[in-house]
């Protein structure tokens, strides 16, 4: 997850946000679009709670099969119990370990590298990233390497592609491009 929401904004859904004006707006965690979801907070929870449960049900077509008590339609070794929910033995076989990946990460527009950031951790800053609203990106790549080779390696992915998100560049005494935290 990204960022805790300050004390006053800890009840709101995830992808919810309000601006300067006062007007509450969701943002698509897929695609980044926003959505205006009007000036009643009480409304805008409520709207917030449906669309963050349709975005689930589009990660995880099945969970509206299982909702509607039809048995979903599921890859091969997925073993399904008496519920209709996916067993245990099943979660536990397909379950990847979590891996604090060091290495340099892109964000991608439409097939467009629009952002170059590095991390000693990726998956923590892409969640980052995924509740920015200014960052709109529908895909990401990871190349790992060493926490020593961090900056070298962003700086010269930032020159060659020169990412429109990575607006603070300034040239290096060795050429290359570093960016400022943006």
């Amino acid at each position: 997850m990204g960022r805790p929401r300050s004390p006053g904004k800890q009840h709101w859904p995830q992808n919810m946000y309000r601006n300067s004006a006062g007007t509450y707006w969701y943002r698509d965690p897929r695609t980044g679009d926003v959505l205006s979801l009007g000036n009643s907070e009480r409304n805008a929870i409520g709207d917030a709670r449906r669309l963050n449960a349709a975005v689930a049900l589009a990660y995880a077509p099945h969970v509206k099969e299982i909702l509607a008590g039809q048995q979903p339609a599921l890859g091969p070794g997925t073993q399904i119990d008496a519920d209709g929910l996916e067993s245990l033995a099943s979660i536990r076989s397909s379950a990847r370990k979590t891996v604090r990946q060091c290495g340099v990460y892109f964000l991608l527009a439409a097939g467009e590298i629009v952002y170059v950031g590095q991390s000693i951790d990726c998956a923590r800053r892409l969640n980052e990233h995924m509740n920015d609203p200014t960052k709109t990106f529908d895909s990401f790549h990871v190349i790992e390497c060493p926490e020593s080779a961090l900056s070298e390696m962003e700086s010269r992915y930032m020159a060659k592609f020169r990412p429109p998100l990575n607006i603070m560049l300034s040239a290096t005494a060795r050429g290359l491009i570093r960016a400022a935290q943006c």
